[in-house]
Parts: structure tokens; sequence; C-alpha cells
């Protein structure tokens, strides 16, 4: 079965890195996406502040917010819950049926 990191799961690993302050250099190798993908990852993260570039620092470093440390400790919490959490896994799924109660 062909095991594909879903977006939550990439979101996760971000917020991570970032939990300590990391280059988009460092992500892009360490999350081994490409520059173009992080950008929309970063823009996203950035755009609903969990996510802040501190350009204090140079290079520029991505740094974790308050809000998104928040959001980093509800998606731990589904990686507890959930056993394949950050992982698609494609599985074919026949017709769905409807049960009914009564």
């Amino acid at each position: 079965m062909n095991e594909r990191r879903n977006s939550i799961g990439i979101f996760y690993e971000i917020l991570v890195l970032c939990g300590s302050g990391i280059t988009k250099t460092q992500a892009v190798t360490r999350t081994n996406l490409n520059f173009r993908l992080m950008d929309k990852y970063i823009d996203f993260l950035t755009g609903h502040g969990y996510v802040l570039r501190d350009s204090a620092f140079a290079p520029q470093e991505l740094m974790l917010t308050i809000k998104g440390r928040h959001f980093l400790a509800l998606l731990s919490e589904l990686k507890r819950e959930i056993p394949t959490f950050g992982a698609f896994q494609h599985t074919p799924v026949g017709p769905l049926s409807v049960y009914s109660s009564e």
C-alpha cells in the first residue's frame, strides 16, 4: 500500500520545525518538499497567524506564534488518537451502503 503524507501531516511537520525557529531552506530540506510547495504551506500558516517570519535574523527565520502553538497542540492530540495521522493511504472503496437503525 502506498502511503503519502497529507496536508495535515505536512502542516504538523512544519509547525514542529518552526517551534525552535528555522529558515525556509532548512524546512524544505527537513520536510523533503520543494520550494514551491513550501511557499504555499508557509503562506497559509503565516496568513492564519500560526507562523511569523522573523526578519531580525539573517536569513529570515520562521517562528511559531502563540496561536501556532495552540494549533500544534491540537494536531499533536490528533496524532496521539489516530495511528495513521499525517499519512494518506490510498485504499479503493466500494459503493457506499446506507444502514437504517430501524
